[in-house]
């Protein structure tokens, strides 16, 4: 019987389970997805209403898609059979700014704190 140390054990388990992993993310995961299955979800969403952006990430063939309607972002949810599920907003698109902005008489700008009275 050869007798080998629990380090030189582990050490062959753990190079065992990488080699393991790395065939599961080759062959693909309960989060892959090919560029036919974004495709189809992108039309889904487009047929939904929606602007379809990206894709965010997957899980169990759903997609989950970053889209627009209106002003309006949202994270989509395409099921595997291309049902869609609109979900909470991302909030409304950054409006931008048509006159500049007028600080009042004495104060300062401080960037990303807006105005600022008093002080250096």
């Amino acid at each position: 019987m050869t007798k080998i140390s629990l380090a030189a054990a582990l050490l062959a388990v753990s190079a065992t389970a990488v080699l393991i992993t790395s065939a599961w993310a080759q062959s693909g995961t309960v989060n892959a997805y090919t560029s036919a299955d974004e495709a189809k979800a992108k039309a889904a969403v487009a047929a939904a209403g929606f602007t379809p952006g990206v894709v965010a990430s997957a899980q169990g063939g759903a997609l989950f898609i970053t889209a627009s309607k209106g002003t309006d972002k949202f994270m989509v949810t395409v099921t595997p059979d291309g049902q869609v599920y609109g979900g909470p907003t991302l909030g409304a698109a950054p409006t931008v700014p048509t006159a500049p902005m007028v600080l009042p008489p004495g104060s300062k700008a401080v960037a990303g704190r807006g105005p600022v009275t008093g002080g250096d």
